[in-house]
């Protein structure tokens, strides 16, 4: 039998995930101040199942993700004969630079939660993993092409 999760875990769990209370709700489409006596203590309403059901699923996708994120690195480890020197991987301050350059349509902090996910798996693998942000990241590239 599952144990009663608390108010804690939620948050715990949204947090894992690189959402804000504010991403969640719109998530589920209901107002922050929802989320967020959802997680207060003080407050009598817990989170009501759909919500964990939602949580639950948007970790289910995030390990797909960070898992489809390592095996394309490794796939490109391999075609240099598993010895890539550097692995540079982007890494977004903030929502506005994840808009500009981003690819999917996300609140930064998932994605970014993905990103740190992937990075502490390829290290575990021994992997050299550097995050950096998107201008130290094209000017990484631009410097390996010779431009």
């Amino acid at each position: 039998m599952m144990t009663k999760r608390s108010k804690a875990d939620f948050r715990a769990l949204r947090e894992s995930l690189g959402l804000t209370q504010t991403d969640l709700a719109i998530e589920l489409g209901v107002q922050p101040q929802t989320v967020k006596k959802w997680e207060a203590m003080n407050h009598p309403y817990s989170p009501p199942e759909s919500a964990w059901i939602r949580l639950d699923e948007m970790e289910a996708e995030q390990i797909l993700a960070t898992e489809d994120i390592v095996n394309r690195i490794i796939e490109l480890v391999n075609r240099f004969n598993g010895d890539p020197g550097l692995i540079p991987i982007k890494y977004y301050r903030d929502q506005d630079d994840y808009n500009v350059h981003g690819r999917d349509v996300a609140p930064y902090g998932l994605i970014n939660a993905r990103i740190r996910a992937a990075a502490k798996e390829l290290r575990r693998r021994k992997l050299n993993v550097q995050l950096l942000y998107p201008e130290e990241y094209e000017k990484l590239l631009a410097e390996a092409k010779g431009i």
